[in-house]
């Protein structure tokens, strides 16, 4: 585990999540999102999978 857990937590837990939350924020506010390319009907991920 990244922080640790219970009383050995590291006490910066809770201000990654929030600086996380803060990014998130801003990047789905500030940018139009949008898909690009052609589908060719394969899904690229760890794994080449067909779509249904």
């Amino acid at each position: 585990m990244l922080f640790g857990n219970g009383s050995h937590a590291c006490p910066g837990n809770e201000l990654a999540k929030l600086e996380m939350f803060v990014l998130m924020h801003h990047l789905t506010t500030n940018y139009m999102w949008s898909l690009c390319g052609l589908q060719t009907g394969i899904q690229f991920g760890p794994f080449a999978l067909p779509w249904n």
